[in-house]
């Protein structure tokens, strides 16, 4: 398969497992796509940061009732976030583990803004998308980004997830389908599930380096330095989640991360060639 990243993780710090080799020297994950723009998790959020030209586009899976692979990041539908086919608030309780495909693409998840972030579009009638709606959307982009981005999928646990050897099998099938077996980060906060797709991965063919992609607060500060270092030493890339303002950004560069998980991919990108623009003038 070629040259592939394999990302692991340990205690508070994320697991990750496989990406593609040759991205840009700072990676830009489009968290939940580009939740700053649109709906978290939604076909619109990851248009978006495919269209600024962010290296991944990050995301969540669970399972649903009928064991169809589906990218969201609650164990429940939240009834601030989606609406039922009424237009009222979803019902408390809607666990994605209980509901069938069409139960759950039967709901408006882009209609209701997150506050948190003031920018973000409405986009009504947007479902709750599945894996492989995705994996086409960026099959069938004609932008130029398309041929390279990476998907960087975190395999949610609790409310509901079944255990690894039946969540991970599920979610490999359809990344094998869509051709992107060498174009993937798969990570997990548990790392029985980690484990499982490196296994999964091998069986494919697939093998990987290291990576660890720690929460921000972890990556800051002379202690953050040291944290960066020390594991860069180790021959392992780091990769903080999530960063979304300049001086957060200007924290972790000047700690010399090899990435950042961002909610606001658009506003990194922009950050990262102005700074390069103003590093040439010297």
């Amino acid at each position: 398969m070629g040259n592939v990243t394999t990302r692991f993780a340990w205690g508070a710090l994320l697991v990750l497992i496989a990406a593609p080799a040759g991205a840009a020297p700072i990676e830009v994950h489009g968290h939940r796509g580009a939740r700053a723009a649109f709906p978290e998790n939604s076909l619109p959020a990851f248009q978006h940061a495919l269209e600024v030209g962010a290296d991944y586009l990050e995301l969540d899976v669970r399972l649903t009732a009928d064991g169809t692979v589906v990218v969201h990041h609650d164990p429940e539908l939240s009834p601030t976030r989606c609406l039922d086919a009424e237009g009222a608030p979803a019902a408390a309780g809607l666990r994605i583990s209980r509901l069938r495909l069409e139960e759950l693409q039967s709901y408006d998840c882009g209609s209701l803004t997150n506050p948190e972030f003031p920018g973000q579009q409405a986009v009504p009638r947007t479902k709750v998308p599945t894996l492989s709606e995705v994996f086409s959307l960026v099959r069938q982009s004609p932008l130029a980004q398309a041929a390279r981005v990476g998907v960087h999928i975190e395999i949610k646990t609790g409310g509901g997830v079944p255990r690894p050897s039946r969540m991970v099998p599920p979610v490999i099938a359809v990344i094998r389908e869509a051709g992107f077996l060498d174009r993937v980060v798969i990570q997990s906060f548990d790392p029985r599930y980690a484990w499982a797709a490196r296994r999964a991965l091998r069986a494919e063919g697939v093998e990987a380096r290291r990576v660890i992609s720690p929460p921000f607060a972890l990556a800051r500060g002379r202690a953050g330095r040291l944290f960066v270092r020390a594991l860069q030493a180790l021959g392992q890339a780091v990769i903080p989640w999530t960063a979304n303002t300049p001086e957060e950004w200007d924290t972790l560069l000047a700690n010399g991360v090899d990435g950042i998980v961002t909610d606001d991919p658009a506003g990194l990108i922009e950050y990262l060639r102005r700074r390069s623009r103003g590093s040439a003038q010297f």
